[in-house]
């Protein structure tokens, strides 16, 4: 009784054609699978991404809160623009090919080691990345394959000053780039130190860095005023010690 009630169990977290069709009826979508250009398919125990490739007219597909430990079984979206793949198991970012309109991308609460294989994504504006696993500057070189990015999010990861000093040095050529959350990594002194020195040479696009909860001392807090506001044009640096604000154009914004 226990095996079969195991193999049941395993059975229904397969992402069948008939499982994927009744996730359709359940939502009321549509029962012809291209015609759906969206699909929720999130929390629902999948652990791998197949049997999609009648779903070609996606364009937003939720696959949040699997368990899901590969970026596979898209082959057939083209037309995809964005892809919620957090909260699973994920460590290699792969097999993008087959979506290369995507705007989207989000990838935070797995377990990635390194940007890779993104740079064919031209029309990438948002990749989410928080809690993962990223910590030096060959983790984040892959970044630099992305010069249309808008949003970065990089929260709670392990990145340190080698890391910043990296996205600082990236960070003139990032010129859509406009907001970059760096919150909660170990960021100290001396990364603080590269981001601020970056800022003079951004683009004025930029109106947000986050180092909330990283590992600045007041000293270095008091010293480097970084980020933007995108009202009056002053900047702010703002870390766990507080906010400090300057009213110079070349200093950025309250970071929350």
């Amino acid at each position: 009784g226990l095996v079969r009630s195991t193999a049941g169990a395993a059975a229904a977290m397969l992402m069948t054609k008939a499982a994927l069709k009744q996730e359709c009826r359940r939502l009321e979508l549509y029962s012809t699978p291209e015609i759906n250009d969206k699909l929720y398919l999130q929390y629902k125990g999948w652990s791998k991404v197949e049997n999609m490739d009648e779903y070609t007219g996606l364009r937003c597909l939720w696959l949040e809160g699997n368990g899901l430990r590969r970026i596979e079984g898209l082959d057939h979206q083209p037309e995809m623009r964005t892809l919620y793949l957090h909260e699973n198991c994920i460590e290699v970012i792969e097999n993008l090919e087959g979506m290369p309109l995507i705007n989207t991308l989000n990838l935070s609460k797995n377990a990635v080691k390194k940007v890779e294989n993104i740079g064919h994504l031209t029309g990438l504006k948002t990749i989410g990345l928080a809690h993962n696993l990223l910590v030096s500057r060959e983790d984040l070189d892959g970044l630099a394959e992305c010069p249309s990015l808008q949003a970065l999010d990089l929260r709670r990861n392990a990145v340190g000053d080698a890391g910043a000093s990296a996205l600082a040095a990236a960070l003139p050529a990032a010129r859509e780039l406009r907001q970059l959350l760096l919150g909660g990594n170990a960021v100290a002194d001396a990364g603080a130190a590269a981001l601020a020195a970056a800022l003079p040479r951004c683009s004025t696009a930029l109106k947000e860095i986050d180092l909330l909860a990283a590992r600045i001392s007041p000293t270095a807090y008091k010293t480097n005023t970084v980020f933007v506001d995108p009202i009056d044009g002053t900047r702010e640096f703002a870390t766990a010690q507080g906010q400090y604000r300057s009213e110079e154009r070349r200093v950025g914004k309250e970071c929350r």
